[in-house]
């Protein structure tokens, strides 16, 4: 698939624009490109660290849950020290306990990015700050990968440029990209394997098809979900061989079983914990309803380029106007070839948002999902921009230039704004954490009870003060309340724990912070 042209030769001339326009324009899009980088950098340990990435630092410890479930729920007063280890490396468990405790308990999360982490903790230690700065060199990958897929499909220098721009000041993937998840991996890996098929495609020898099954093979390492991105690139191949047995097809054929071999391991030791896998994603299939997931598509696709409070809504007619043109532009100016792979790419969404609307669930509703669809979007408005600037026409050249202008610095607004919260939208399950570790941590001779998951335990108690205790307890009913503390916390209760505090007769029950967080009065004291 050869995608060169003098057409597109001509495009890049510098001639249309003026020699010192280009310079000036790859200027400010380096400067951009550098303020992207250092976001990924700045306040790493600024947000709270919550539930999911307490859950990382469980597994590349080498613990599981069961094991903290065992050994501190059991209704003892613990320090929080004592919880802690489980966030930190066990010199006894090496890569082996890592890989023990996703295959036992996980096995639909990355091994790749688990088994990096580990070896990256190990090296630099566990801090938040050390074990999130490996997102985010992983973040800075994505940028040549991205490069290297635009020169793949358009084969304009200025498209790459911009469309590795868009993605640096990026409000999503900054926030993906100062997480101690596979996000940022998933990314790079989704680059890599599309642009390695169309290096494949296009030389047709051996060693690109053995490299592009050696990134399929990453892929699926990196996130389970990655098959919907193999999948789509067999259905590119389909079209673009017009649904025949062509031998390209069948070296195509081969590598993705290759990739696939290579995966069958871990894909064993999945399905031997499908039911504890099926568990661990039941609430994707809570039934949230079609409004609501229609709010969820709107914002998870503003948030790519916005993500201002109180001011994102406004924005979203823009952004959409902005999607839609920028497909219909690669529609009428490129290959089927081309524009064939970015909606595809696009598309994988439908395999998520689909299953939501006829079956119910929410899948679709969690904007990690869909990186391979945003990564298509951000690859057809950098062919617009792209386009655009070297357009015949200099009222136009003024207009596209202004709004490039303005959606680089509405994503570094947003990043400077959310680089300084304690919390954002993408920390769900811990956005009070902070606020309810401050409460706590202005008393003194406190207690914290709760029967909620080791998570959401290890979560908050990377916020508290080490002279705060906790009671654990996995079976709410055998709860025995100390007497010898001033202050009695509950955290997160469930519906069990907080019917036998009901039945409790020396305390009062009293919402502190949005039922996430109780504080026990005694009778008579209030």
């Amino acid at each position: 698939m050869q995608t060169t042209s003098v057409k597109r030769s001509r495009l890049e001339k510098p001639g249309r624009i003026g020699v010192s326009n280009w310079r000036w324009l790859y200027a400010l899009l380096a400067i951009v490109l550098a303020i992207g980088i250092f976001f990924r950098f700045a306040n790493l340990d600024r947000k709270v660290y919550w539930n999911d990435e307490a859950i990382t630092s469980l597994r590349i410890s080498g613990y599981t849950e069961a094991e903290i479930i065992q050994q501190v729920y059991d209704g003892r007063t613990i320090d929080v020290s004592e919880i802690m280890k489980y966030q930190r490396p066990n010199p006894e468990k090496g890569l082996d306990g890592v890989i023990n405790s996703l295959a036992t308990e996980d096995a639909h999360l990355s091994l790749l990015y688990h088994v990096l982490a580990r070896v990256w903790v190990d090296w630099f230690g566990s801090s938040i700050a050390a074990i999130r700065s490996l997102s985010a060199l992983l973040s800075l990958l994505a940028l040549p990968c991205l490069y290297w897929l635009c020169r793949e499909l358009f084969n304009l220098p200025l498209t790459g440029w911009i469309a590795m721009v868009l993605i640096a000041v990026s409000p999503f993937h900054i926030l993906y990209a100062q997480e101690a998840r596979q996000y940022s991996l998933w990314t790079v890996t989704i680059l890599l394997s599309s642009a390695a098929l169309l290096r494949a495609l296009r030389v047709q020898t051996k060693i690109s098809w053995v490299v592009y099954a050696a990134t399929v093979a990453l892929a699926l390492y990196s996130h389970t979900l990655s098959i919907l991105v193999v999948a789509g690139h067999g259905i590119y191949v389909l079209f673009v061989e017009r649904f025949r047995l062509s031998k390209r097809f069948l070296v195509y054929l081969l590598s993705i079983i290759g990739g696939f071999l290579a995966f069958v391991p871990w894909l064993i030791v999945a399905i031997a914990q499908s039911s504890k896998i099926s568990s661990n994603v039941s609430r994707t299939n809570i039934n949230i309803g079609l409004p609501a997931l229609i709010k969820s598509w709107c914002q998870s696709l503003y948030r790519i380029f916005v993500d201002i409070p109180n001011l994102g809504d406004y924005f979203f007619p823009i952004i959409f106007l902005l999607t839609i043109y920028a497909l219909y532009h690669l529609v009428r100016k490129r290959s089927k070839e081309t524009y064939l792979f970015i909606i595809i790419l696009i598309g994988t969404a439908l395999a998520l948002a689909i299953p939501d609307i006829l079956l119910g669930g929410k899948r679709s509703s969690d904007s990690r999902y869909l990186i391979p669809s945003y990564i298509g979007i951000e690859l057809a408005i950098a062919y617009l921009f792209s386009t655009q600037l070297v357009a015949l026409k200099s009222r136009w050249k003024s207009f596209w230039s202004f709004f490039l202008v303005a959606l680089m610095s509405v994503g570094i607004i947003s990043c400077a704004i959310s680089s300084q919260a304690q919390a954002w939208w993408n920390k769900s399950s811990g956005y009070y954490n902070p606020q309810i570790a401050e409460i706590i941590n202005q008393t003194n001779n406190s207690l914290v009870i709760s029967d909620n998951t080791p998570g959401r335990i290890l979560s908050l108690s990377h916020l508290l003060n080490r002279r705060v205790k906790l009671l654990l307890i996995s079976q709410p009913y055998s709860l025995k309340i100390p007497g010898n503390f001033d202050n009695i916390f509950v955290y997160q209760p469930s519906s069990k724990l907080e019917k036998q505090l009901e039945r409790e007769k020396k305390y009062h029950p009293k919402d502190m912070l949005k039922s996430w967080l109780l504080k026990l009065e005694k009778i008579g004291e209030q």
